[in-house]
């Protein structure tokens, strides 16, 4: 019996021996994923039109899905590398380096309509939701009654009737969703897919959009538990219907973790503190005066640079003297000295990220234009002040505004 036992144990000694761990960078599938997501409190609204909106968003976020996505795969870092998706807006993408989500294509009939085709084979995942609604196909009514939900409550200004270009929104068959357009319109992805516009089952909206167990979606990942002041859990959603991703060589079935919490934590200091000590994996958009000392702390730590979008604007009155003139308009451009301004004001960034900040391909590079476009960008306080003597203001000037702090 002895001998008998000592075998077993040596057996099992070998077995463990031949576990081979992933090699270091190497995808590893399952665990649990901890994010602070920019949401220091939470909500008990799930209601992307309501007034809580900018909590809800990205709370809402893996269990939620739009009609068009970011094409990571082919264009981002593991593909082309043309586009970093750094970004946090999809409607500010260049449309070439989108792809479609929900939306299987879609078709531009200018002016008359837009034609979206629904992906085929997308399920809402109800598990433990039955109470709301069955585990179910997406299909384009679905589509429109979310759509219509948006239009008729925060978005009206898409309508026709409030100035907007869609005439109406309705189901032409299980997966086609017409969208009956008055006018041509530039900015189209955002009143389609845009930040409000995630789709919702009609069944979700109808429970109420004020309780998290009644949150059924057809994203990555399904509504598990929110403990307020604490964290938000969501479960893997094993029938998501994203395409499987190739990562050197390999190809995986994703999402690949098996739970993804997010870290409700009020205070920045203790949000810094947990990343530091590996109780946080990712801290979406921390500030950034916490950057070199963390670089010191914590070389290990990997990071992306976000392009925040915020736009500071100082609107001019250019029908009245003196900025209907256009010499002045340049010399007011060539005054400012950007650089001081955004290390003052913002500890770093882009004095001049090229008007959107190099969102869109489709904007070309500041070199390519001439000497006297590039120049308003350019600080150049000495030709400022010729340019405003010249137009005959010599003493320069003094204007009126409001500014909001």
């Amino acid at each position: 019996e002895e001998e008998e036992e000592e075998e077993e144990e040596v057996v099992e000694e070998e077995e463990e021996e031949e576990v081979e761990e992933p090699a270091v960078g190497e995808p590893q599938r399952g665990g649990t994923l901890i994010v602070f997501r920019g949401v220091s409190t939470g909500t008990d609204s799930t209601d992307m039109t309501g007034t809580e909106v900018i909590a809800v968003t990205p709370l809402v976020g893996p269990i939620i899905d739009y009609l068009v996505m970011g094409d990571f795969e082919t264009y981002g870092p593991r593909g082309t590398n043309e586009y970093a998706f750094n970004i946090g807006a999809i409607v500010q993408v260049d449309k070439k380096f989108l792809r479609g989500a929900l939306a299987e294509s879609w078709e531009l009939h200018w002016p008359d309509s837009v034609v979206i085709h629904i992906r085929p084979g997308v399920y809402w995942q109800a598990m433990g939701k039955e109470h709301v609604m069955e585990s179910r196909e997406l299909t384009a009514d679905d589509v429109v009654f979310s759509m219509t939900h948006v239009y008729d409550t925060v978005l009206q200004m898409a309508l026709t009737e409030h100035g907007g270009f869609i005439d109406r929104v309705y189901a032409a068959d299980k997966y086609t969703v017409i969208v009956e357009t008055s006018s041509y319109q530039a900015n189209w992805l955002r009143h389609l897919s845009g930040y409000q516009l995630g789709v919702y089952a009609p069944e979700v909206i109808e429970a109420g959009l004020d309780d998290w167990n009644e949150l059924v979606g057809t994203g990555p990942f399904m509504f598990k538990k929110y403990v307020a002041g604490s964290h938000m859990t969501y479960a893997r959603n094993p029938n998501f219907w994203g395409s499987p991703i190739t990562i050197n060589g390999t190809e995986y079935e994703i999402p690949f973790v098996d739970e993804l919490v997010y870290a409700l934590i009020p205070d920045m200091s203790t949000r810094v503190a947990a990343l530091r000590t590996g109780k946080l994996d990712i801290y979406h958009k921390m500030s950034l005066k916490y950057e070199d000392t963390l670089a010191q702390t914590t070389p290990e730590l990997l990071k992306l640079n976000i392009l925040k979008d915020d736009i500071t604007v100082l609107p001019l009155k250019c029908d009245k003297e003196p900025f209907n003139n256009r010499n002045v308009r340049r010399a007011m451009m060539m005054a400012l000295d950007r650089e001081t301004m955004v290390k003052a004001l913002m500890i770093k960034g882009e004095a001049n990220p090229w008007l959107i900040g190099g969102f869109s391909a489709g904007q070309a590079p500041l070199e390519v234009y001439s000497a006297s476009n590039r120049e308003v960008f350019e600080y150049n306080p000495e030709k400022a002040r010729q340019m405003l003597i010249d137009e005959g203001y010599p003493e320069g000037f003094k204007v009126t505004g409001i500014i909001f702090s």
